[in-house]
């Protein structure tokens, strides 16, 4: 696997483990120049999908956002708006989904911002 790819995973679950919002949304942001313009390929999806299954549910309830939101990474990377929009609604859906179920927390919200705004600025 790639070396950014490796990175991107140790520090998604970095954040994922410690709630660390500020940090995962910095991550999840399109305009991340330490990702922009890569394109994580499937030995890097399979890998996550396994690491999601080997943790916390806490951690693990956050797998769909994540694979949703790489598939949108990766439309984005190749051009394709229509379905980095597609994916990105599902992702966002999918963390909404995230906060109902959290009931009292609310970590998440810095993420959540992020993903609306890059919704946004996608639809436009």
């Amino acid at each position: 696997m790639h070396y950014l790819a490796t990175k991107f995973l140790e520090d998604l679950f970095r954040c994922l483990n410690n709630c660390d919002a500020i940090g995962l949304a910095k991550m999840l942001n399109f305009r991340n120049t330490q990702y922009r313009g890569f394109q994580f390929h499937k030995d890097f999806m399979s890998a996550l999908t396994d690491r999601f299954h080997h943790s916390s549910d806490s951690v693990c309830s956050w797998a769909e956002v994540i694979e949703y939101y790489i598939l949108a990474r990766n439309s984005l990377t190749t051009g394709n708006l229509t379905d980095a929009f597609d994916w990105l609604t599902k992702s966002f859906k999918k963390l909404i989904d995230l906060l109902k179920d959290a009931k009292d927390e609310n970590w998440q919200l810095p993420v959540l911002f992020t993903i609306s705004v890059q919704v946004r600025l996608l639809s436009y």
